[in-house]
């Protein structure tokens, strides 16, 4: 997805209702998003994703699920978010520098947050590994964190 900057690795819409969706093992690079999802229960574990110009991965718009096991680096914006009333348990990642994304009028992504919690989403952290990010973890908009780190 390099030099393709609204691209997106892959992306789970309007499952919810339909089970479980796995996105495991997947090597990302470039694009807007590495991988994303809206309105669905999925659980992304043990994928790589690097260089995307927005979040590396995304669960949002109601999504609930894990995220687990991953390998986010170099991203701008936002390492790995949880938006828009999405439930997300996210747990042993490594993310590296997140970068800010100075176009952006979003606090959200404007500052380069390792994990970003945003709009009423539900984020629950646990042994995630953020290293070198512009920002550690943002929480905006109603959202809520819990980290017992």
């Amino acid at each position: 997805m390099l030099g393709n900057e609204f691209g997106q690795g892959i992306d789970v819409s309007y499952t919810m209702g339909y089970g479980m969706n796995m996105i495991e093992g997947c090597n990302i690079v470039g694009g807007m998003e590495g991988i994303a999802t809206h309105v669905s229960d999925s659980e992304i574990a043990h994928n790589t994703v690097s260089r995307t110009e927005m979040h590396g991965i995304a669960m949002t718009e109601m999504s609930m699920g894990m995220i687990a096991g991953n390998e986010v680096a170099g991203a701008v914006g936002a390492g790995i978010a949880c938006v828009d009333q999405s439930m997300c348990m996210i747990e042993d990642n490594h993310v590296a520098g997140t970068k800010p994304d100075r176009t952006s009028p979003g606090l959200e992504r404007s500052a380069g947050y390792g994990i970003v919690s945003d709009y009423k989403a539900q984020a629950e952290l646990q042994d995630n590994e953020l290293v070198g990010n512009a920002g550690r973890v943002g929480v905006f908009a109603g959202a809520e964190v819990t980290d017992p780190d």
